[in-house]
């Protein structure tokens, strides 16, 4: 159940101490969202320049300056690997985001840059935050399954792990999805947040988007508050998680 096609992720694709409220699995029966009328919307508004709305795949600049505005694009807490452990036993969800170095000889582009992968992980601990646009919304792609983000990075990539705090504001997909449209057909009017979830997620103060697994992909979960993270200070390979 999406609103419009989007590729997941992009290249290098704080305020809590407040809990999430649970959401509740459920289709567009159960939340009598219109969801083949409100994708017409969406689908309406995708290159109105008003919205400022990124390019599948890329930078969404307007999320970008919300999660400033919030100051949600602070940094994140760096921890070793015992201390990782150990918050996730008290009751953090455990992360995982992988990082591919770019390029794809298979289908005749460019070679992946070595280092390129390995840079990006640093610059999401320590660095500039990077949000791209994705399947439920634009944000931090990250999964519960190590395997899935491992795959993601590949041979050459780097993988993060990291934990969003027990204590994040958090929202169910499908929650999400209910507001756009009850705030849409309450106004009928389309503004740059209601176009994409993660953005109105962000505009209402939420750390980060719970998109449930199907028998098909695990859980994910979109990151919208990086200060709301704990990440471990050493960036893993594939090799090192799975070594032969």
């Amino acid at each position: 159940m999406i609103f419009k096609v989007r590729v997941k992720g992009g290249e290098h694709s704080g305020n809590f101490g407040h809990t999430g409220r649970p959401g509740q699995v459920g289709g567009s029966g159960a939340s009598g969202v219109d969801i083949s009328r409100l994708h017409s919307v969406l689908s309406q508004n995708t290159d109105n320049p008003e919205f400022g709305r990124a390019n599948y795949g890329t930078e969404d600049h307007v999320l970008e300056s919300t999660l400033h505005g919030n100051g949600f694009d602070g940094l994140p807490d760096v921890v070793s690997k015992e201390k990782m452990d150990q918050h996730i036993k008290d009751g953090d969800t455990e992360l995982w985001r992988g990082i591919s170095p770019g390029g794809s000889i298979i289908t005749g582009g460019t070679p992946p840059v070595v280092g390129r992968a390995q840079q990006y992980a640093e610059l999401f601990k320590t660095g500039k935050m990077y949000c791209g646009t994705g399947v439920h919304g634009s944000g931090v792609y990250t999964s519960t399954d190590k395997g899935e983000a491992t795959d993601f990075a590949g041979g050459r990539g780097a993988v993060i792990r990291m934990s969003l705090k027990a204590n994040a504001k958090t929202v169910h997909y499908t929650d999400v999805v209910k507001s756009i449209s009850d705030e849409y057909h309450k106004t009928g009017v389309m503004t740059p947040n209601l176009i994409d979830e993660g953005r109105w997620a962000a505009s209402h103060g939420y750390d980060a988007i719970h998109v449930p697994g199907t028998f098909l992909s695990t859980d994910e979960w979109i990151v919208l508050n990086r200060t709301a993270l704990r990440v471990d200070s050493h960036t893993y390979t594939e090799a090192e998680l799975y070594p032969e």
